[in-house]
């Protein structure tokens, strides 16, 4: 499938993806930012209590972001509605995540998925492997 880049601030052109996130208490239907330097998906932590899910129930991790800095994060094994297909990704949550979206990273998705970015004509190609 083909996934045009969505306009983001001063008009400038990036890969987003849309996902629902399923829970125990409730689903939540967003769009993440497809980031193949990350190892893990990152969302706000603001999603955990709509989801029904414990923040401190998840497994603590420090990742690594972009400016070479850390954040906690929280690592939950959650359902996963994605282009079609269910399946169960490692996402983290996180109070401190900055650029202000969420990040798709690559485990969880990269192994069930080849992504292809297209900048020339701001388009990702996502295919089931």
């Amino acid at each position: 499938m083909l996934i045009p880049y969505k306009i983001f601030g001063n008009e400038e052109r990036l890969p987003f993806v849309k996902l629902t996130l399923q829970g125990p208490k409730n689903n939540v239907i967003t769009e993440a930012f497809v980031d193949s330097g990350a190892d893990f998906s990152i969302f706000h932590s603001g999603w955990i209590n709509y989801l029904g899910l414990s923040l401190r129930k998840g497994i603590s991790k420090r990742i690594q972001v972009g400016d070479g800095d850390y954040i906690h994060a929280f690592l939950f094994q959650v359902d996963v509605i994605f282009y079609g297909w269910t399946f169960k990704a490692p996402i983290t949550f996180s109070e401190h995540l900055g650029p202000g979206f969420n990040l798709l990273g690559r485990k969880g998705f990269f192994n069930r998925f080849r992504f292809c970015f297209d900048d020339k004509h701001y388009r990702l190609s996502v295919t089931r492997l």
